[in-house]
């Protein structure tokens, strides 16, 4: 079994580097390379508590799931500017592929109730947890990277897939194919 899983995060690191470093120069390349290669051996820190959006606790929804796509958002310098593309994702959420996954957006703003009309504004119902000192995004500091800004995490907190899925149908796969995998892995035989 720890073989099976050895050999899928190897898979996967592979996939993902092939994805990125296809379409940049020799030395984004070496930089993009590097950086994955740490991120994907990184496991995020989830014990930083936010507010919802909604009333909900980070810490407790994301004990909830086994798989979570976690969306980093920093507004600090226009809050409904950053916030538009949250509406792309409810077509992501609704998929299928995706039904046994937590989606959580984590937006760094210091402003509770301007996120909430920002949201409000652009109609987005699912829950926002702001990350209104910054912390979560201290912690995880790759995530501000607006290259790394998504990413898939596993039940142990690890990351197995970094990339924003909006509009790059390759990745999406990538996204299904490791979630179809490790859901496979975890099932009793």
């Amino acid at each position: 079994m720890k073989i099976r899983k050895k050999r899928l995060r190897n898979f996967s690191i592979l996939s993902i580097f092939l994805c990125v470093v296809i379409a940049c120069t020799p030395s984004q390349k070496r930089i993009i390379y590097n950086d994955l290669k740490q991120i994907l051996l990184s496991e995020i820190l989830l014990s930083i508590d936010m507010p919802g959006t909604d009333g909900s606790s980070f810490r407790e929804k994301t004990a909830e799931k086994d798989f979570k796509i976690i969306h980093y958002i920093d507004s600090t310098s226009c809050n409904e500017c950053s916030l538009k593309s949250l509406h792309y994702w409810q077509g992501i959420m609704e998929d299928t592929a995706f039904s046994n996954v937590g989606f959580f957006f984590i937006v760094w703003s210091d402003s509770f109730e301007d996120t909430r009309r920002a949201l409000s504004n652009i109609k987005f119902k699912h829950t926002v947890y702001l990350d209104m000192h910054g912390y979560f995004g201290w912690e995880n500091k790759y995530l501000k990277n607006n290259l790394y800004n998504t990413i898939l995490i596993n039940r142990d907190n690890q990351v197995v897939l970094v990339g924003d899925l909006l509009g790059n149908t390759r990745l999406m796969e990538k996204y299904r194919e490791m979630i179809e995998r490790n859901e496979a892995l975890s099932s009793p035989l």
